[in-house]
């Protein structure tokens, strides 16, 4: 128990350290690109989304269940590394168990950074408005998916773009976030019709080409037929 804590420290204290000054920029920039991708390819990359929460998500409670049971710091490292990596590849091979987790703390964190939820009360409607989108997620998977994955992505690069440029009035925070999620959801949006309209072009061109076989394979069987009956023509002359 106490060399993992002792580790935990450690890390904690280098991470303050590395993060200071410019660091701290670097940090707030790379985190940025991240939302925006998000915001903008939510739907696209849901399997690479799905394995990044799942991997978090199992290395946290991998970490949480060995360090409680009183394990050292090897084992629950392992541990963690272990549950995040099955995590992960749950998620990613079931698409739509992983948009629910994606879904579901993409909403709940935005709300809770929004609102800045120092309460139960508040951490509940959090909770719930993330457990509604999730839900609706699962009815209605693709427009429910590029809302979520857009809203998170567009207030989570807008918050940090608000802190990283000193701005004061928080209408600018708003006006950004907004903006950047509009314009994901209007990208990914886009995408999606256009990968609809690409399938109905291949579903048409492989019909019309079905069409055309059958279509081949009737003119030939008519010219063997009436092939056929010229000989039997002859052979009554």
């Amino acid at each position: 128990m106490e060399s993992i804590g002792i580790v935990l420290k450690d890390i904690m204290g280098n991470s303050a350290v590395f993060i200071a000054g410019k660091e701290a920029v670097i940090v707030s920039a790379v985190s940025i690109v991240i939302s925006v991708f998000i915001g903008i390819l939510g739907l696209k990359l849901i399997r690479v989304w799905n394995a990044v929460i799942g991997f978090v998500a199992g290395a946290l409670l991998g970490f949480s269940v060995t360090y409680l049971m009183g394990l050292e710091a090897v084992p629950v490292l392992i541990a963690a590394g272990v549950a995040g990596l099955v995590f992960a590849i749950l998620n990613s091979v079931f698409k739509k168990f992983g948009a629910f987790w994606v879904c579901f703390l993409g909403m709940a964190g935005t709300v809770l950074a929004i609102t800045n939820a120092g309460n139960w009360i508040m951490l509940a409607v959090c909770g719930a408005v993330g457990l509604i989108f999730a839900i609706l997620a699962m009815i209605w998977f693709e427009p429910f998916v590029i809302i979520a994955t857009a809203l998170a992505g567009g207030f989570g690069a807008g918050m940090m773009i608000y802190d990283l440029a000193g701005l004061k009035n928080v209408i600018f925070m708003w006006i950004i976030s907004i903006g950047i999620t509009f314009i994901g959801i209007v990208i990914q949006f886009i995408m999606k019709s256009s990968e609809i309209n690409k399938k109905q072009v291949r579903r048409a061109n492989a019909i019309k080409k079905e069409t055309s076989k059958e279509e081949e394979i009737e003119m030939a069987r008519t010219m063997l037929i009436d092939l056929d009956d010229d000989d039997d023509d002859e052979d009554e002359e």
